[in-house]
């Protein structure tokens, strides 16, 4: 899946949940319960990016940046990685 665009009048949250839960159902589906993560996240004015070895957490932050660029009609990136092999 490349891309993902969620028209409807709910709110920014709302369709940023119904996408994570739309990519991970299918990757379930073509890859088993194998492992999900976040790498990146990209928005119009940061990008985010675990520390290390870590896993990005949707933090506050992180969040209220996500719903902010949203809500003005940005494009909000997230790259994920699906499977064993990250």
């Amino acid at each position: 899946m490349k891309s993902m665009a969620i028209k409807s009048d709910m709110e920014s949250k709302q369709k940023m949940i119904l996408g994570l839960f739309w990519t991970t159902r299918k990757t379930i589906r073509t890859e088993g319960c194998a492992p999900i993560r976040i790498k990146k996240i990209t928005t119009s004015t940061s990008e985010f990016e675990p520390e290390g070895r870590k896993l990005l957490k949707l933090s506050d932050e992180i969040m209220d940046d996500i719903l902010e660029n949203m809500e003005k009609g940005n494009n909000v990136r997230f790259d994920l990685s699906m499977g064993e092999k990250s």
